[in-house]
């Protein structure tokens, strides 16, 4: 999700596969969208919440992947409620520069008892790269709702009065 987002966001919106991407995009996000569980996390299992730990590297991206979809617009606002909670779940998680419940270089295995059992890791930097994301992106969304109401009717945003330039010295003789 964090990629795909992120490719969208460079990616020439007259492309012929741009429409494409885009749809594959959101059909993927409305897929993510129904496994975040009621705190807000997404699990190491996106299909398994029961034995399983909100994990703090996919919860960041996702929600980072979110907030990046609902700035331009890729994703309307049905998909705006699970932005915010899953940005609150992060902030819950970090406690004095350490974060638990997230992967640990886990590698691949084909029981997924594996996963559930492993130690869980205290270690800040390793979900560090997703927390900065998703506060990037949120931020970058605010932005572009600050952006979008300045100006207009209903907005409660006032636009400053556009200062003159000045060339040279003025009034000096």
């Amino acid at each position: 999700a964090m990629a795909f987002s992120m490719i969208l966001g460079h990616f020439d919106p007259r492309h012929p596969a741009y429409d494409e991407m885009a749809r594959a995009y959101r059909d993927f996000m409305a897929a993510a969208v129904r496994y975040q569980d009621p705190d807000g996390f997404w699990h190491q299992f996106f299909d398994r919440v029961d034995g399983t730990y909100g994990d703090m590297l996919y919860t960041p991206a996702m929600t980072g992947a979110l907030y990046r979809g609902l700035a331009p617009g890729l994703l309307d606002t049905s998909f705006l409620p699970y932005a915010p909670k899953g940005f609150d779940a992060c902030k819950l998680r970090l406690w004095d520069g350490l974060t638990f419940g997230h992967s640990c270089a886990a590698g691949v295995s084909p029981s997924p008892c594996y996963y559930s059992v492993r130690p869980l890791s205290l270690v800040f930097r390793a979900c560090a790269t997703y927390v900065m994301f998703a506060i990037l992106e949120k931020l970058r969304y605010e932005v572009s709702r600050t952006r979008k109401g300045v100006g207009s009717k209903n907005s409660s945003t006032v636009r400053a009065p556009r200062r003159k330039r000045c060339i040279g010295r003025r009034g000096r003789g």
